[in-house]
């Protein structure tokens, strides 16, 4: 049975209602690696529903190596949701407020490895410029000056 969109995200906010309740037995490294985990699921599901945009580079030619990369990085959607949604109960209501967070930060890029290069020279392959805004989804791009090149698909 295939994953759905709406069962990770109560897998989510349960790993971190678990690492909440229970610190003991459920370490804050335990919560990370399944959250990790289900936010790189997210985008399985999260693609059939139409849930995730992918954006694509214009230098990308026939024969370009690529790769497909999170404009925000993981680890950083990671942090937010541990940090921000800690003392957030399972319910509907939240499961829905989580995919449509999951949704709104988990945009996709398909970058040359040439500009992946320029975002690892910058020290930005996972995590946001130290002056971001919290809203700026690019500020990774401008930052390392690849957002120019970014066309949606």
């Amino acid at each position: 049975m295939a994953l759905t969109s709406d069962g990770i995200c109560a897998q989510i906010l349960g790993s971190i209602a678990t690492y909440r309740a229970y610190p003991s037995f459920h370490t804050a490294n335990d919560c990370m690696v399944v959250v990790n985990h289900l936010i790189r699921k997210f985008s399985e599901p999260a693609s059939r529903e139409g849930l995730i945009t992918i954006i694509r580079s214009s230098k990308i030619v026939d024969g370009t190596k690529t790769r497909i990369e999170h404009v925000i990085p993981v680890k950083v959607v990671m942090d937010m949701l541990i940090s921000d949604w800690r003392d957030t109960a399972v319910t509907n209501q939240n499961v829905l407020k989580l995919k449509e967070f999951l949704r709104d930060n988990l945009l996709l890029a398909e970058i040359t490895h040439e500009e992946d290069g320029m975002l690892n020279q910058c020290g930005l392959q996972k995590k946001m410029p130290s002056n971001w805004d919290g809203v700026d989804l690019f500020a990774r791009y401008r930052a390392a000056g690849i957002f120019s090149n970014m066309i949606q698909n």
